[in-house]
């Protein structure tokens, strides 16, 4: 095994270490790792095995194993591109709720302070 074909596998190993442990410390979803893993994975069979990418491609009918890995570069990208809609969803909904609770905490602030005293009420 080449030194750079060895150095893509340690690389695969370690994004998959590090997804693993971040999962682990609940950091990321498990939907949202998923890919990561597989990509890791991917990198990792592909750097010990280089005539596996060569075979995918031929099983895809993509006479050239460059424009196999740009296929797979572009599925990659839209699945990040659907994870990062996701996310930026998530964020405006918690910015939503974030001032939903701030103005529940007003109002429950407000009512709870003792107004100015009835006239003829002791004090």
């Amino acid at each position: 095994m080449s030194r750079y074909r060895a150095a893509v596998a340690i690389f695969g190993l370690v994004l998959g270490v590090a997804v693993l442990r971040s999962l682990r410390r609940a950091h990321i979803r498990i939907e949202y790792s998923s890919i990561w893993i597989l990509s890791a994975g991917s990198i990792v069979v592909v750097a010990v095995w280089p005539g596996l990418l060569t075979s995918a491609a031929a099983l895809l009918g993509i006479g050239d194993e460059t424009f196999f890995l740009l296929f797979m570069t572009i599925v990659f990208s839209f699945l990040m591109f659907r994870l990062s809609l996701a996310v930026s969803r998530l964020k405006d909904d918690n910015t939503v709720l974030v001032q939903r609770v701030a103005m529940l905490e007003y109002e429950l602030n407000k009512s709870s302070q003792p107004g100015p005293p009835k006239p003829g009420e002791r004090l």
